[in-house]
């Protein structure tokens, strides 16, 4: 009987912890009997957590495969071997049945196609990938030309297209979910607005649910935070460990002209930068201008091996020994890309933000520098 009770209890654990939402995937092929195929449950945000994973075998050209989510979409991603090597795509599953055509496309480079989804979830994640790559048609290279990087500010565009279609289906979650991973495409006060005027649209139940509320707070979160570092405003305080082992506050640094340099070791561009801000410093280091150097890294031996290289163990390093997208510090700041660079002037004032430069950002800093020592 306790045994019973235990595992009753653990029953409802699992239950609450990951959710009531029962789906059955049902999926189809002609090319793909007797393979394994492996189901994952992923995350909201960067798709790349998996939630719980499944696998199951083709009979007959026919799999099924059942279970439960924390919510009534998500993205899933399937895994099939295809001649030794691991192909994988990434859908919307909703809760409830789910039928699918999976086959291989492709002669030389094969890949996996899903067609014929009956889940609207999946319907949705599809159109909106549509338009995505609709609007990227512009960038699409003539014959001879060398394919080129998306443009940030085409990128925003789809994003605010996808927003503009989701809003049209305001009763499905995975209109929520969508809306939620089109977030990773820009960390603007502009674009989070879009977002919170997009969320704003759905249905009071998608708002008060568990994700609209997270989302909800995050991007408001990001708003305040972002507003709150520009120039012309009072630097945020924080406290944080320094590359000796003790604490720094850049409240030490009142009535100082300082430099607040987000970074990582890991980080190509902001390593390429070092050679000019060391140059900035040595300028101006006579005149009592500080460089606090963050460092967003959880190695701490790998942090302080790249101080000692490049010789400036004369800055206030300082590290949460946290990754760029774990920092707490740096996301009340707003930012969300690295390098960035902050100048904070004698009254405290932020009187420099590169986020937003599209140029040499660390020559625009060096010409705020000097005007501070005229």
């Amino acid at each position: 009987m306790k045994k019973l009770f235990i595992v009753l209890m653990l029953s409802f654990v699992v239950s609450i912890c990951f959710g009531n939402y029962h789906y059955k995937l049902v999926v189809k092929t002609t090319t793909l009997n007797k393979s394994k195929l492996t189901l994952d449950i992923l995350g909201n945000g960067s798709r790349r957590e998996i939630m719980s994973t499944t696998s199951s075998a083709f009979t007959n050209n026919t799999l099924s495969i059942s279970g439960n989510a924390s919510q009534p979409s998500n993205f899933a991603s399937i895994s099939v071997s295809i001649g030794g090597r691991l192909n994988s795509l990434i859908f919307v599953l909703d809760s409830g049945l789910n039928h699918i055509d999976l086959n291989i496309i492709g002669d030389k480079y094969k890949s996996l196609k899903v067609s014929n989804s009956s889940a609207k979830g999946n319907m949705l994640y599809t159109e909106a990938q549509k338009i995505i790559f609709d609007t990227f048609e512009v960038m699409k290279p003539k014959k001879g030309e060398v394919n080129v990087a998306i443009p940030r500010d085409l990128m925003v565009q789809a994003s605010l297209k996808v927003l503009a279609y989701l809003q049209t289906h305001p009763k499905d979650f995975a209109s929520l979910l969508l809306m939620n991973f089109e977030t990773n495409t820009d960390r603007s006060v502009i674009f989070s607005k879009s977002i919170l005027a997009a969320i704003d649209q759905l249905s009071d139940e998608l708002k008060q649910s568990s994700l609209g509320q997270q989302l909800q707070r995050e991007q408001h979160a990001l708003v305040d935070n972002i507003e709150a570092a520009e120039a012309g405003k009072p630097v945020p305080e924080f406290t944080v460990n320094d590359f000796i082992g003790g604490r720094f506050s850049n409240s030490s640094l009142a009535g100082q002209n300082y430099i607040i340099a987000f970074s990582a070791v890991w980080c190509i561009p902001c390593q390429e930068r070092i050679p000019k801000l060391v140059e900035l410093y040595d300028r101006h280091k006579a005149q009592g201008l500080k460089i606090v150097y963050f460092n967003n890294d959880g190695d701490s031996e790998r942090w302080k091996n790249h101080v000692e290289k490049n010789n400036i163990s004369n800055w206030i390093n300082v590290s949460e020994g946290l990754s760029s997208s774990q920092s707490k510090i740096q996301k009340s700041f707003g930012i969300y890309a690295i390098p960035t660079f902050l100048l904070v002037n004698k009254e405290g004032i932020i009187v420099y933000n590169s986020s937003k430069e599209e140029i040499d950002d660390v020559a625009q800093l060096g010409l705020k520098v000097k005007e501070l020592y005229k």
